[in-house]
């Protein structure tokens, strides 16, 4: 759900859901970013209940938050993990999350971009080079074009002695 204030944090609106429910879904993690007063953007993680597995959706307001495009997967549908998105608006739309292969052990950082309001969005893109654990990014655009994305990384995840970085 999504509320809206006009007024500082005084006031909200009542709340408005940013996708629609379902028996088989629970949702988590979500980030938001905005262009202005009428322009929100969205991204949170829908965890299946029925299969297993969390992906990646995306929605967006042109109207305030008062409602929201159809929810559109960006993550495949892998039965894996993919967790921890977070949305940056700008010259585009520019989603990054963290995305977990249980079948190699690696989590990956991937990223999708669109340049035409969210009606469409790029193939998705690794941009960590790890192979052990990359999570919890975070992304921004600048300029015309650029596009940055930190995230927390540690080569062996089972190795207690060694220490998580930041990477950019």
């Amino acid at each position: 759900l999504l509320v809206r204030s006009d007024d500082a944090g005084s006031t909200f609106t009542t709340p408005v859901p940013l996708a629609p429910g379902s028996p088989y879904l629970s949702f988590g993690q979500i980030a938001l970013a905005s262009l202005g007063a009428n322009d929100v953007r969205a991204v949170f993680t829908a965890f299946d209940l029925y299969f297993g597995g969390a992906e990646i959706a995306y929605a967006g307001s042109t109207s305030g938050g008062e409602s929201f495009s159809e929810p559109v997967l960006l993550s495949p549908i892998d039965h894996f993990n993919s967790y921890a998105p977070d949305v940056a608006a700008g010259w585009g739309i520019a989603v990054a999350w963290s995305d977990f292969d249980a079948w190699t052990g690696v989590t990956e950082i991937q990223v999708r971009v669109s340049t035409d309001g969210g009606a469409t969005f790029s193939e998705q893109k690794r941009v960590d080079d790890s192979f052990g654990y990359a999570c919890c990014p975070t992304i921004a655009l600048a300029g015309d074009s650029t596009i940055y994305v930190a995230w927390q990384e540690k080569i062996d995840p089972f190795a207690f002695d060694e220490a998580y970085e930041v990477m950019f």
